[in-house]
């Protein structure tokens, strides 16, 4: 939250031991902030499970066109002798 000059102006009227209070409040809040809700996490943890999955699939569809460039490669050689 960004600080307006009147309200720095308000916070420097007060007890030094309130502003390390708030100084706390502002460090909190900075935290919260920043952290991984269980929701987004849940979510990440989706899109990760996806990802694996189209991976997975990638690597079989790799495999199947390996096979086939091998077997072409085969016939090519046979063809040519």
């Amino acid at each position: 939250m960004p600080m307006t000059v009147g309200l720095y102006r308000k916070l420097e009227e007060v007890e030094p031991q309130l502003r390390g209070f708030f100084a706390i409040l502002e460090e909190i809040e900075q935290q919260r902030e920043e952290t991984v809700t269980k929701n987004e996490f849940n979510e990440l943890r989706e899109v990760v499970k996806e990802l694996a999955e189209a991976q997975k699939q990638t690597e079989n569809r790799l495999g199947r066109l390996e096979a086939v460039v091998a077997d072409l490669a085969e016939a090519q050689k046979a063809d040519a002798a």
